[in-house]
């Protein structure tokens, strides 16, 4: 690793130095990408994975890496989508 990296995850020259990871706007195209592919793994892996908690859009939200609540509300859409379930909230939107 070169002396201007910082060990981060495997994203390199992010600067950590406040705490937290800097605000930026993540492409939309980005998220769901990842979200597709924590899916994927769910299924890849469902035979170690407990079916009461893999695949769950939390679960989506800790593995796809998100700068906020907007994106992580994202993610979730996204997830619901794709795992044919209500999106966030839909509950109360439709009583």
């Amino acid at each position: 690793m070169a002396s201007d990296q910082r060990w981060t995850g495997g994203i390199a020259n992010r600067d950590w130095s406040a705490g937290h990871a800097p605000a930026r706007d993540i492409p939309a195209a980005q998220l769901a990408s990842g979200v597709k592919a924590y899916l994927a793994d769910c299924d890849r892996h469902r035979a170690m994975l407990s079916p009461a908690y893999h695949p769950t859009a939390g679960g989506a939200c800790k593995a796809v890496y998100h700068a906020g609540t907007r994106e992580a509300e994202f993610i979730r859409s996204v997830f619901a989508g794709l795992a044919g379930q209500p999106a966030p909230g839909a509950e109360a939107r439709d009583a």
